[in-house]
């Protein structure tokens, strides 16, 4: 006697399985064959765009790897109901503004039925001070680092990334602006530990000192912020360069010298050490 789906009467074939005495459409209807949330909440940062995941704080570095914290939650909050095997979850976060998450499932029912289940669950993005950004909210600031660079590379990246790694608490405000970024830290010696530790990521680099921002106390003494100014000259073959009011075009950069040539074709090796005294300027030409 052929089987019959007991909710919509459809028989039973080989396109058409009865699970439970329902047809898959309707077994999928009235059972609960996944859990997900139809709203879920995350909370951000929003000074630095840290994320908040069960408690735990998360720092992501760009925003690909941010949005790969979200999707891991959205998948994780997915539960299976009753002899149901997930077998895959894909999460796409849709713009405008990320609210709100397709999200799809491949099932196995019952070890022998696949089905896919798909569903757009939205996104509530909850702001609110990470700890760290919380306890910089509250303090001020003595010395100010300003990071200024020929090329944003790879070096200049991971210099920021130790940076904020070592000094996530003596750093108050990160500022970025074209080629370089402000680094406003609780003190200067602070600042100058920033200062020492570009001088070892980079052969070519002008640190100097000023101060600015003076203040009188209530005793009548003056208090000035501390400013360092950290010239990284990261230069690249195919840049234009000025020394000594000439102008040149680097062709090779080593460890110990520069080599450049003018616009006759006259090559010229610069120590690195005289070129930090007479560099004036540098521009690529490929931007």
């Amino acid at each position: 006697m052929a089987r019959f789906c007991v909710n919509c009467g459809i028989d039973e074939s080989i396109g058409v399985p009865i699970i439970d005495n329902l047809c898959l459409k309707c077994y999928i209807k009235l059972r609960e064959v996944v859990k997900v949330s139809r709203s879920i909440e995350i909370h951000t940062c929003g000074r630095c765009g840290a994320i908040l995941i069960e408690g735990r704080w998360y720092y992501p570095t760009n925003s690909e790897e941010a949005l790969e914290i979200v999707k891991k939650y959205i998948a994780s909050e997915v539960r299976p109901g009753e002899d149901i095997t997930i077998k895959n979850i894909h999460v796409d976060l849709l713009p405008t503004n990320y609210s709100s998450a397709h999200i799809r499932i491949e099932l196995l029912i019952k070890n022998r039925y696949n089905y896919v289940f798909d569903q757009d669950t939205e996104i509530k993005w909850i702001k609110q001070l990470c700890p760290t950004c919380f306890r910089r909210a509250g303090r001020s600031f003595e010395a100010v680092v300003q990071i200024r660079f020929v090329h944003l590379d790879k070096t200049i990246e991971m210099f920021k990334d130790t940076i904020m790694k070592v000094f996530q608490d003596q750093i108050v405000e990160v500022e970025d602006i074209d080629n370089g970024f402000d680094l406003k830290v609780v003190s200067p010696g602070v600042a100058r530990k920033i200062a020492d530790v570009a001088k070892r990521y980079w052969n070519i680099v002008r640190v100097t000192e000023s101060y600015g921002d003076v203040k009188r106390m209530r005793d009548g003494s003056r208090r000035a912020k501390l400013y360092i100014s950290v010239r990284v000259i990261n230069l690249g073959i195919g840049d234009y360069v000025v020394i000594n009011n000439k102008a040149y075009t680097v062709v090779e950069v080593n460890d110990r010298t520069v080599i450049v040539v003018d616009s006759s074709g006259y090559r010229k090796s610069i120590d690195i050490e005289n070129l930090l005294s007479s560099y004036q300027k540098s521009k690529s030409k490929h931007r």
